[in-house]
């Protein structure tokens, strides 16, 4: 149903980490966890074909799992404080901006973790292609 509903606005639908099931949908891509990122990575798999891929990811190594294996883009967090994950250490804009600063040419990456639309401006001045939200985008 969300798939069809997007169609008209042509709003790029990706799934959350099954590519099969992506596939049978008609969705136009999937999102790795960085789980399913080692995973592949350690398979010596590239990403699947026909379908955007992105993936979360949290660390350096993370980032260079998702750069090696050509994903069309990937989100880094948390880069602020975030109810979503209540416990989890952020980074910090100085921690990200390093973070991704090898990558800059190769993989677009998306802050994501505590973001607001004002975000978006130390989020680009950081290097990030843009934000990611979640509750962000409703407040």
């Amino acid at each position: 149903a969300v798939i069809t509903c997007c169609r008209p606005y042509g709003a790029v639908v990706l799934l959350n980490g099954d590519e099969e099931v992506a596939r049978e949908l008609g969705a136009d891509g999937v999102h790795l966890t960085s789980l399913q990122l080692a995973t592949l990575s350690a398979e010596c798999k590239t990403k699947p074909g026909g379908l955007v891929c992105a993936a979360s990811c949290h660390t350096h190594h993370d980032l260079e799992m998702a750069a090696a294996l050509g994903l069309d883009f990937v989100v880094l967090s948390p880069v602020l404080p975030t109810e979503t994950h209540p416990g989890a250490d952020a980074l910090g804009w100085p921690a990200f901006a390093h973070m991704i600063a090898p990558f800059r040419h190769r993989l677009p990456v998306f802050a994501l973790g505590g973001m607001k639309q004002e975000c978006l401006g130390e989020a680009t001045r950081c290097g990030a292609a843009g934000i990611a939200m979640m509750r962000g985008a409703w407040m």
